[in-house]
């Protein structure tokens, strides 16, 4: 969809479609309906080719993608319980589940092409995928399967043809409820973390294990900084420690978060700058090599699980069900831009600070007057509900065109829709 720039037609056109939803806030409410179910969100993927965000939900195995073009939802539900982990290559999408299997589906047709698991692969929380792309590694608490078994694994397939390849294991000792591991390669090494406390270095060739690493903690996530030859690994007392590739050991432990450090991330820009969230709902921004905290962000959200960024917005997200939009082109000064929160087949999208909002099922919305809260029903509703729906909202939130117009439909577009009786 084309957006306008700013000039004196569109400024007027700006000013009237303002004027003409004013018009309508004054008199009217639109409320979402009672009882719709909000989905709590467990991991998040941004594809950046189809501009598509994709969202898996805690209570159910469905992936949700939303087209951040065009506004387009759609959906698919291949595992049988929570997609832990996300990620797009080469035209597919891969996930791993608490159902323990890995799949990968077809990224246009949503059609599944590969069941990875065997007998013994419990619920899995993390894949990532080889440089070369040919094979797909996952790690499982086989805990799970197997109550003889004292320790988790990380298995490895060929993207070709879903065979097992190899095994690496085991993790140390399973000593904990709590259910987390990860794992990430570089330079033809395999590098574990788990709710064992360790964090174990295998040969990615042959599967041997070359260093072993137990930390007072169970492990929560991990994180490569490649500007600072680092991995650091949060764990589920709130501490970040931190691992130097060319000392081969542990340099440092940081104190960073309440409680459990659910994901990490480096800045995509600044690679100095590090991201880190928790389930106290905070997120905290550092700076290397000191590694100070620049900024925090107390999240309007339970159990902060993940988050992403798209250009200059991060995009955080957790169990309460509200994903979070913010601006953090200035870091010192990070602003919410909006909200989405996804429904069983429908989603909306909130811009801050405005009654204004998209939609791709209006019927998710009842009218009601401000004066005296009558439900408006049938045509009246209906047109009211076009009117104010608006996909610029979308997009403004989403843009990352500083002399982008607001305006997204034309003066013909909006005429049309406005009911005869406020025309």
């Amino acid at each position: 969809m084309k957006i306008l720039k700013s000039n004196r037609y569109t400024d007027s056109l700006v000013s009237y479609q303002q004027e003409f939803y004013q018009s309508i806030v004054n008199d009217y409410k639109f409320n979402l309906k009672p009882g719709l179910r909000i989905h709590g969100t467990r991991n998040l993927c941004y594809h950046k080719d189809s501009n598509t965000l994709l969202v898996s939900n805690i209570l159910n195995g469905r992936v949700h993608l939303i087209n951040l073009s065009t506004g387009q939802l759609r959906w698919y539900q291949h595992h049988c319980t929570t997609v832990r982990d996300i990620k797009v290559f080469r035209g597919e999408i891969l996930t791993s589940s608490w159902d323990g299997t890995v799949r990968t589906v077809n990224f246009q047709t949503l059609q599944e092409r590969l069941v990875m698991t065997d007998r013994l692969m419990g619920r899995s929380p993390y894949l990532t995928i080889t440089p070369d792309g040919q094979y797909v590694l996952a790690f499982s608490y086989d805990t799970d399967k197997d109550h003889y078994c004292n320790s988790n694994k990380v298995r490895m397939w060929s993207l070709k043809d879903g065979k097992l390849v190899n095994v690496f294991g085991p993790i140390g000792d399973y000593r904990s409820t709590i259910r987390s591991g990860a794992c990430l390669i570089l330079d033809k090494r395999l590098y574990v973390i788990s709710n064992s406390g360790n964090f174990n270095i295998f040969n990615l060739s042959n599967g041997a294990l070359l260093s072993e690493n137990v930390l007072p903690e169970d492990l929560r996530s991990m994180c490569l900084v490649p500007a600072y030859d680092q991995i650091l690994a949060g764990d589920t007392s709130g501490s970040i420690h931190f691992y130097d590739m060319h000392k081969s050991r542990f340099i440092r432990s940081e104190k960073c978060h309440r409680t459990d450090v659910t994901f990490m991330k480096v800045h995509p820009k600044h690679p100095e700058i590090l991201f880190s969230c928790c389930f106290d709902g905070v997120l905290n921004i550092w700076e290397f090599p000191s590694f100070r905290r620049i900024n925090s962000i107390k999240v309007d959200n339970d159990y902060v699980w993940a988050f992403r960024f798209i250009g200059d917005l991060l995009i955080v997200a957790g169990s309460g069900g509200d994903i979070c939009i913010y601006d953090i082109r200035d870091l010192n000064n990070i602003t919410m831009k909006g909200k989405i929160r996804i429904f069983d087949t429908s989603y909306v999208v909130f811009k801050t600070d405005s009654n204004l909002f998209y939609t791709n099922d209006i019927s998710i919305y009842d009218v009601v007057t401000v004066k005296d809260d009558t439900l408006i029903e049938r045509k009246k509703a209906e047109s009211l509900l076009h009117s104010f729906n608006n996909i610029g909202v979308l997009h403004e939130i989403f843009s990352q065109d500083e002399e982008a117009s607001v305006l997204y439909i034309s003066y013909r577009q909006i005429l049309p829709q406005i009911p005869e009786k406020l025309s």
